[in-house]
C-alpha cells in the first residue's frame, strides 16, 4: 500500500484476552482506532474491556457463524488468536484452531467486507538454525523434524492464509515476533513464564544455543502499523536482542539476584527429549497433555538458534530497539503486582531499587 490505509469500521481483534491482544488492543486505542474483540467466555470479555476494548462479541474460532456475526461491520482486522500449548486442550484441539480457526476468521472477515488484516504468527514459522546466523524473512521453514505440534501449527497457518490472501485479494501482511517479553496481567502464563522460572531455579541448566526476544508492547505497536502500513503478502519478524542463553541467564542475575541456569551439553537436552518422546508415546495417555510432554520440544529447541534480523519491521514498522533491561523489569514487575513472584526472592541491582518497587506496587496492566 502507498498511503496509509483507513478503516471504515472498528478493527476487529481475535485473542484480545490473550498476552498479545491485550496490547494491541491497548495499541489501538492509544492511536483512537475503534476496537472490536471476540471473547468466548466472561472472563475473556472482562480482560478485553479492561484493556480498552469499544466493544467485545462472543465468538469461537473453532465456529463460522459466530465470527461472521463479530465481522459484520468490522473495518479491519488483526487475528492474534492462537493455541500455544497442547496441554490443555490436547495437540489435536491446537492443530484445529490454529490452521483451520485461521481460515475461519478470515473467510468470515471476507464475506463481511474486510479487505485488510494482519496475522500475528510466530516466528516457530521462520526457523531455527544449527549455528547462530541471523534469520531473516526470507528463509525456507525446516522444523518439521522437531515435531512440535505449535510450531508446525503455526507455519502451515501462516503458509496457507498467505496463499489464500493472494487468491481472494484480501490485502494480508504477517507479523513473526520472536519471544514476547514485558508487563501484562497473563505474563507468568505466557512466553515470559521462562523469565519466571528462572527466577525461580526451575530452569538449573541450558544447552548451548540461543534466542531473540522482543518487548510486547513494541509487538503490539508494530503489529497495529502493519495493518495501517505494512505491505499486503509479507512478513515481519518482530524481534530487539539476540542472546545465547547463558547470556541471557547473566542479564537477569545481574538485575535481580540468583544463580543463572548452567550450561548442559547439547546431547543431554537430545537424550532427555528422547527419553520423554518414549515416555509419552508408551505411556499413559494423559501424559500428552502434561507440561512433561512439553519438555521435550524445549530440549531439542534449545540445543538451536532462533536469531532474527528485524530490519524491514524497523524501516517499515518503526519496531524500536527498547533496551533489554527496561523490558525484563517490568516482566518481573508485573509478577510481583500479581502475586507470582514473592518480592523477597526478588534481589539483584534492579530488584531493590525505587524504580522496582514502584513499578512493583502500580496495578498489574
Amino acid at each position: 500500500m502507498t498511503a496509509p490505509f483507513t478503516p471504515d469500521g472498528p478493527v476487529l481483534v481475535t485473542g484480545g484476552s490473550g498476552y498479545i491482544g491485550e496490547w494491541i488492543i491497548r495499541s489501538l486505542r492509544a492511536r483512537g482506532t475503534p476496537c472490536r474483540a471476540i471473547a468466548r467466555s466472561d472472563q475473556a470479555e472482562e480482560r478485553c474491556l479492561a484493556s480498552g476494548a469499544d466493544e467485545v462479541v462472543r465468538g469461537d474460532l473453532g465456529d463460522g457463524a459466530s465470527l461472521e456475526a463479530a465481522a459484520r461491520g468490522a473495518g479491519g482486522l488483526i487475528h492474534a488468536g492462537a493455541l500455544t500449548t497442547p496441554r490443555k486442550e490436547g495437540t489435536e484441539q491446537l492443530i484445529r484452531i490454529n490452521i483451520e480457526g485461521t481460515r475461519l476468521v478470515f473467510d468470515a472477515a471476507l464475506r463481511a467486507g474486510v479487505r485488510r488484516a494482519v496475522h500475528v504468527s510466530s516466528v516457530a514459522a521462520v526457523g531455527l538454525t544449527r549455528r547462530p546466523v541471523l534469520q531473516d524473512e526470507g528463509v525456507s521453514w525446516e522444523l518439521e523434524r522437531l515435531g512440535d505440534p505449535y510450531m508446525t501449527s503455526k507455519h502451515r497457518a501462516e503458509r496457507d492464509i498467505l496463499a489464500w490472501a493472494a487468491e481472494s485479494g484480501m490485502e494480508l501482511a504477517v507479523t513473526n515476533p520472536s519471544i514476547v517479553l514485558g508487563p501484562g496481567r497473563k505474563a507468568s502464563r505466557a512466553s515470559p513464564r521462562l523469565v519466571h522460572m528462572i527466577l525461580l531455579g526451575r530452569i538449573p541448566a541450558f544447552p548451548t544455543g540461543g534466542m531473540g526476544y522482543v518487548d510486547v508492547r513494541d509487538v503490539a505497536d508494530a503489529t497495529v502499523e502493519a495493518l495501517f502500513r505494512g505491505r499486503a503478502g509479507e512478513r515481519y519478524i518482530l524481534n530487539q536482542h539476540n542472546l545465547p542463553h547463558a547470556a541471557f541467564g547473566e542479564v537477569l542475575v545481574r538485575l535481580f539476584g540468583g544463580r543463572a541456569p548452567r550450561h548442559a551439553p547439547n546431547a543431554l537436552a537430545n537424550g532427555v527429549a528422547t527419553a520423554i518422546d518414549g515416555l509419552v508415546r508408551f505411556g499413559p495417555s494423559f501424559l500428552e497433555r502434561t507440561e512433561i510432554a512439553e519438555l521435550r520440544y524445549y530440549a531439542r529447541a534449545a540445543t538451536l538458534y532462533g536469531y532474527y534480523d528485524a530490519r524491514r519491521a524497523r524501516e517499515e514498522l518503526g519496531l524500536p530497539v527498547r533496551p533489554l533491561e527496561e523490558t525484563l523489569i517490568d516482566t518481573v514487575a508485573s509478577f510481583v503486582g500479581a502475586g507470582d513472584l514473592d518480592p523477597a526472592d526478588v534481589g539483584g541491582s534492579a530488584g531493590q531499587s525505587l524504580a522496582f518497587v514502584q513499578r512493583a506496587s502500580a496495578p498489574t496492566t
